[in-house]
């Protein structure tokens, strides 16, 4: 409602009402080309400003808004659905699974420390004496450098970005002005504007820069695999250098280092695939199928599976635009 409001606001002023604006507003309002137009505009009087029509100004605005709602919505905005459908644990458990799984990492404990990998020190490995201790420490640094990676992928990379808002980050999702202003300056050149289609056409260039960042996320992606396997190559290398390359277990060790690195090529291939701008597809599906495919998804992640004996006698088929709000419920 705010947003008609103000572009009805946008549609009643004089086209030929002109304001003057600072390099500031400009920057946002015109595309890099207009800079000589603005020059030969600029008043020898004003250096520092330039007469500017005002509905152009409020236009801009305008889409500004709409893009404020396509981020940063409480229930619908990308923000949003990056927070719960990937920030929130997910990216971090499908990229850390496998380490977990085969005990290369530990988790933090009630007082906030990492537990110790006496698993794999003293019992896989077989560590006594100084060079236990030692090997200890390398485990541990090893689930730390493992959790600041994917921090830094999760709190920093799959975030978006404004001009205002995070803009101190290296977020992926970077729909600050710059990007956008080539695509709104031709919005504004189009004649007889009605607030629908202006709506419209403003999320198809939103998607269209979101599109363009996922080539971002996706190099980021890759950029984690490499430091994971970095981390994964010099937890190997101190072992190694600990056991001084004659301990008969290390061979058992080095193959866990090889599986995990190629568990996590696999998994860093699933996370890229999540970045990809899919259309809604209204296949119908049926309880049993939703059924199945939670359980595989909950197993996926669990170290205990569920293993369960269920009949379920619901032949209905539910329309397809509803698989979401079903996801939604499994998921939370």
């Amino acid at each position: 409602d705010d947003a008609r409001e103000f572009f009805n606001v946008y549609l009643g002023i004089d086209p030929k009402l002109q304001i003057m604006a600072d390099d500031n507003i400009l920057k946002g309002l015109f595309p890099k080309e207009m800079n000589a137009i603005k020059d030969n505009n600029r008043d020898s009087k004003e250096k520092n400003s330039v007469p500017i029509p005002y509905k152009q100004l409020l236009f801009t605005t305008f889409i500004l808004i709409l893009r404020e709602s396509f981020l940063l919505n409480d229930n619908a905005g990308l923000d949003y659905y990056l927070s719960s459908r990937v920030r929130h644990g997910t990216i971090k458990n499908q990229l850390r699974h496998h380490l977990q799984q085969e005990g290369l990492t530990t988790r933090k404990n009630a007082a906030g420390q990492y537990d110790m990998n006496i698993e794999w020190v003293e019992h896989r490995l077989g560590f006594e004496g100084e060079a236990t201790t030692k090997a200890l420490y390398s485990f541990l640094h090893f689930s730390q450098r493992v959790d600041e990676i994917l921090q830094v992928l999760k709190d920093h990379k799959i975030q978006v970005k404004t001009e205002s808002y995070n803009k101190d980050i290296d977020a992926c999702f970077d729909l600050s002005l710059e990007h956008l202003q080539e695509g709104i300056y031709k919005l504004y050149l189009q004649d007889n504007k009605v607030f629908s289609t202006v709506v419209d056409d403003a999320f198809k260039l939103f998607w269209n820069r979101v599109e363009e960042c996922f080539v971002d996320v996706k190099q980021s992606i890759k950029d984690t695999e490499s430091l994971l396997c970095e981390e994964l190559d010099k937890l190997y290398d101190e072992i190694s250098e600990l056991a001084n390359g004659e301990m008969p277990t290390l061979s058992k060790f080095k193959d866990t280092i090889t599986t995990c690195k190629t568990h996590l090529q696999q998994d860093c291939k699933v996370v890229s695939d999540w970045f990809q701008r899919s259309q809604i597809s209204n296949k119908p599906f049926t309880m049993e199928e939703l059924a199945n495919a939670s359980l595989r998804g909950i197993n996926q992640y669990c170290n205990i599976k569920i293993q369960e004996q269920r009949e379920i006698n619901a032949p209905t088929l539910l329309a397809g635009r509803n698989i979401g709000h079903f996801y939604a419920m499994f998921h939370d």
